[in-house]
This record gives structure tokens, sequence and C-alpha cells, in this order.
């Protein structure tokens, strides 16, 4: 029995319908290879190629860009954290040059309460007071020796 074309895709329709049913499917209508050459078919199915190629080349080098920028980001971020952990030791540091003081401070202010003033009006209250006091201390007992060394 011939059919003639649209005779053809009417059967192929009604065939489809049967089959549908076992999960079969008809075929696509008005395929584009359908009037290609062979030589034709290797050609589009070759550009085909090229274009998904050029287009997973385009992807990687967006994704070669963005791992650029994030390696770049990454040696930032290790230069901050470079910067902040010698920024904690440098507060650890001043920290301890601040206890040292806090307790010297506390030890000369000690020194003070224990002095006896130098003259009925004058009582000592600074420690630049109580250093100049030691230093003048420290000439008279050196002018002392020097007296001594002489006689």
């Amino acid at each position: 029995m011939k059919l003639k074309e649209h005779g053809r895709s009417k059967f192929q329709d009604i065939v489809g319908e049967v089959f549908k049913e076992i999960n079969f499917k008809r075929g696509k209508r008005k395929s584009t290879t359908r009037h290609m050459k062979v030589v034709e078919m290797h050609k589009t199915e070759l550009s085909d190629l090229e274009n998904q190629i050029k287009k997973q080349i385009k992807e990687l080098q967006s994704k070669k860009k963005s791992l650029t920028n994030i390696t770049k980001l990454k040696v930032e971020l290790d230069s901050i954290d470079k910067a902040i952990k010698t920024a904690r030791i440098s507060l650890k540091d001043k920290e301890t040059d601040v206890d040292k003081l806090t307790e010297q401070k506390a030890f000369l202010e000690e020194k003070i309460k224990d002095l006896e003033p130098i003259d009925d009006d004058y009582i000592v209250y600074s420690i630049q007071a109580i250093l100049d006091h030691v230093s003048q201390l420290k000439e008279v007992d050196l002018n002392q020796k020097n007296k001594l060394l002489h006689y």
C-alpha cells in the first residue's frame, strides 16, 4: 500500500497515538536535516559544536576572571589579617607599658605619702618635686664628698 506524503503524516499521527501508551513518541515534523546532504549535515553539526565550544570558552574565561579576583581578595585579606595581628601585638605591648607605669605611679604615690614635709610650709605632692628633691640631695651629697676629699 502506497501512501502519499499527506497520508503518511496522518498515518504516523494515528500510530503515534496508539503507541503513546507504551511511551513511544512520534518523530519531529519537518526535520531540518531532511533535505540536506550528508556533508551539509556534518558542516552544520561542526558549526554547532564550534559555537558550543566558543560559549564554553567564554564561560571558563569568566570563571577564571572571577577566580583571579577572588585570589586578589584573598591576598588582600591575608595582608589585613597580618596588620591586625601586628596591631594586636603592639596594643598588648602598650597595655603592658601602661600597666608598668600604673604600678610605678602607685609606688611613687605611696612614697609621697611616706615623705615628711621638707619645710613646714612645703609638702611634696608631685612626682616631679620628688625627683627634683632627690637630685638636690644627690648634689649635696656629692658636694660633701668632694669637700671631704679636698681636706
